[in-house]
């Protein structure tokens, strides 16, 4: 994480410094949310707002198979999704109620992150740092 947070813009030009610096928070949410609760990338996918208990850390998923879980997450990955969540509404949605808690931006719309890029941001950060990619499910 820390690579993401203080490292990694060391290394983009200006076009992918704008897009790193307007994504930062969500992408470290993301990642801490991979290490701090163990949830599937579909699962992370197709969370809602509703979805989240910030007071009791846990979140609500629709595991494999149709069934309903609980999902404690850790101390980090809720500090992470807080601070995405302070900057979310201005930075993605402008006036446009979206469910899901993870979004894009794509020309001047807001939309769901797909299971896809969820992938490819994670790939991009640990392919970045140098690492074997982090295969998520």
């Amino acid at each position: 994480m820390n690579y993401v947070k203080y490292e990694h813009e060391k290394s983009l030009t200006k076009h992918q410094l704008f897009y790193f610096l307007r994504d930062e928070h969500r992408d470290v949410a993301i990642l801490s949310f991979f290490l701090g609760s163990g949830i599937r990338v579909s699962e992370l996918a197709d969370l809602r707002m509703e979805d989240i208990n910030l007071k009791e850390r846990l979140i609500d998923v629709i595991r494999k198979g149709n069934k309903e879980d609980s999902v404690w997450i850790t101390p980090i990955a809720l500090n992470a999704l807080e601070k995405y969540m302070e900057i979310r509404d201005n930075k993605y949605v402008l006036g446009k109620e979206l469910k899901n808690v993870f979004l894009s931006k794509y020309k001047h719309t807001a939309q769901p992150l797909s299971v896809r890029a969820i992938q490819d941001i994670v790939e991009k950060y640990t392919k970045e740092y140098g690492k074997k990619c982090i295969l998520i499910n």
